[in-house]
């Protein structure tokens, strides 16, 4: 299946997207408890998606933080999943970066959730982003 990375959409997710992602996530074999997450104010979902099919997701956890006397905000990015039949196509690298772009404005602290040792794609992928973006990685 070939696929223009010109083709695909990355935006936040809204109420409308909630059949959308519970394919996603069904596809992904995940029992991810969806609802709770779209109900929380401090979390939201990215996606990239061709025509009206999420192919890929993220979660954003917009936090408080307190640096110092300084109170401002913090967000995480989770749980970065491209399904399995899009993978080494660059999808994963412009979702992480659709999600920094988004949170730049809000959150003075951007940080990349742990990932499993054994994940050394999302490894390399933070990494690589790391070290361009004023991001870092939860150890």
């Amino acid at each position: 299946m070939t696929i223009e990375r010109t083709q695909i959409t990355y935006r936040l997710a809204n109420k409308h997207d909630y059949k959308g992602l519970i394919k996603f996530y069904k596809r992904q074999n995940s029992r991810r408890c969806l609802r709770r997450i779209l109900n929380e104010d401090s979390v939201r979902i990215a996606v990239a998606q061709i025509d009206d099919i999420i192919i890929g997701k993220a979660l954003i956890y917009i936090l408080p933080w307190t640096a110092g006397k300084k109170k401002d905000k913090r967000a995480i990015i989770a749980e970065v999943f491209v399904d399995k039949r899009y993978r080494g196509r660059g999808i994963a690298t412009d979702l992480m970066k659709f999600c920094i772009k988004t949170v730049k404005n809000v959150a003075e602290d951007i940080q990349v959730d742990r990932v499993e040792p054994e994940n050394k794609a999302a490894i390399r992928l933070y990494k690589n982003l790391l070290s361009k973006e004023r991001v870092t990685f939860m150890s």
